[in-house]
């Protein structure tokens, strides 16, 4: 030990392994275990969808409009909109967020280059013209300069369906952080967690330093620019990444 900071501990025990992280206060901790907080926690990753058929829509009122939100460079893809939305419904309508590209880049195979995963629901009654903001045709409307870039995101609130996987041993989400040919790979999700607060405890600066971001520079046979590197390191965690990814390659 040396001295206040964050530690790793590794427990063996008859066969048993285990590591768990800890914080190690300058002085003894009046609450040690914590207690719940209010307030919404969101844990991003990114490379990651909630496919169509894990997520329930009927949860998010018809996505009528306000549901689906464009990220851009002009708003600097940034989530906070979306997940507040989210955040509205309440936790029994919305309690996870897609953020997937409008069109898919053209490193993505030709087979999956039309493939989008964002709801386009008809609302009964509507007749032929979909009351919602999640339609490309919607969207080409509205944010005529965010579509053209081709390079837009769209960020909308889902329910995960709890009966598409085992909780125990799967989790609803995919992941595909090293193919840039798969849709996926653009792709950020977020879910909600639980906010957590430890009252009466001394301060510990060493505790509270951010954690270090790994953010490789190749990815399957193409890489991003070391600038990329250096800028998806930096993103707070209501800013998603857009990858531009490069077939030449540089190491970082």
């Amino acid at each position: 030990r040396q001295g206040s900071g964050e530690y790793l501990v590794h427990m063996v025990w008859r066969g048993y392994r285990d590591i768990i992280d800890v914080d190690v206060l300058p002085s003894d901790a009046v609450d040690v275990y914590g207690q719940e907080a209010e307030g919404t926690s969101w844990i991003k990753t990114d490379h990651c969808q909630y496919q169509k058929g894990t997520y329930e829509s009927s949860g998010v009122k018809s996505w009528k409009g306000g549901t689906c939100f464009p990220l851009w460079d002009a708003n600097g893809y940034n989530a906070t909109s979306c997940l507040e939305a989210c955040e509205s419904l309440g936790q029994s309508k919305c309690t996870a967020a897609n953020v997937v590209p409008l069109t898919n880049p053209p490193n993505v195979v030709d087979f999956l280059a039309d493939t989008v995963n964002i709801p386009r629901s008809i609302i009964k009654g509507s007749g032929d013209e979909p009351n919602t903001d999640c339609t490309a045709s919607y969207m080409i409307e509205k944010y005529p300069q965010a579509t053209a870039k081709n390079d837009t995101l769209v960020c909308y609130g889902l329910l995960p369906n709890e009966d598409t996987s085992n909780e125990e041993v799967d989790d609803p989400w995919t992941i595909i952080d090293n193919d840039p040919q798969d849709p996926i790979f653009y792709s950020t999700c977020y879910r909600q967690g639980t906010a957590w607060e430890f009252v009466g405890n001394v301060a510990c600066p060493k505790c509270e330093g951010a954690n270090a971001s790994v953010v490789p520079w190749r990815y399957g046979g193409s890489c991003i620019s070391c600038d990329e590197v250096a800028r998806v390191k930096q993103l707070t965690n209501v800013e998603v990444p857009w990858w531009d990814i490069r077939g030449e390659c540089e190491v970082c």
